[in-house]
């Protein structure tokens, strides 16, 4: 916003959080069916967001672990003509622990979890088209707004909607189970 720009604040994690406790859940476990609604919800508010103004910045907070989600995101701004750029946070599984342990209890990820998903963690590699325009960020280290501003790339034009749907479905499945 202190360049002139109009901003979204999509975080995934507040979206399913919302959605469990609106179907009585207390957030203390994973429930998959959440998890998949609120990923599509997010995904359909990003979606509105990109629509409906050219120059707005919308930022999806998750942390895309799998490769088919940052596919998702990318081909979201190729159908709406967006640019694109992600930030890698390269940041040690030790460091994520300490900074998770200073959360407060409601926020705190369990520590299995933590280490689950850092196992399963794909990290962007330049041979995917989506994941080229990636900023990698070392905590402390860089000037995160001034690399994203470098590194927006346009999205190729999305050939045609059909392209959308037999991966990105069979791949969000695949990681679902």
């Amino acid at each position: 916003e202190a360049c002139g720009l109009t901003a979204v604040w999509i975080n995934f994690d507040d979206w399913e959080r919302a959605l469990a406790g609106d179907k009585g859940g207390d957030g203390d476990c994973f429930d998959p069916a959440v998890w998949k609604s609120a990923r599509g919800q997010c995904m359909e508010a990003a979606n509105a967001a990109l629509r409906r103004e050219k120059d707005m910045v919308v930022v999806l907070d998750d942390t895309m672990h799998y490769t088919s989600m940052r596919l998702q995101c990318w081909k979201l701004a190729r159908t709406c003509g967006s640019t694109y750029c992600q930030v890698f946070v390269d940041c040690p599984l030790e460091r994520c622990m300490e900074r998770n342990a200073a959360r407060d209890e409601a926020t705190r990820i369990p520590v299995e979890v933590m280490e689950r998903m850092n196992l399963m963690f794909e990290a962007p590699r330049e041979k995917h088209a989506w994941d080229a325009c990636t900023v990698v960020v070392v905590p402390g280290v860089c000037s995160v707004w001034n690399d994203i501003s470098r590194a927006k790339c346009q999205a190729p034009p999305l050939i045609s909607d059909s392209e959308l749907d037999p991966t990105i479905r069979r791949l969000t499945t695949e990681t679902v189970t």
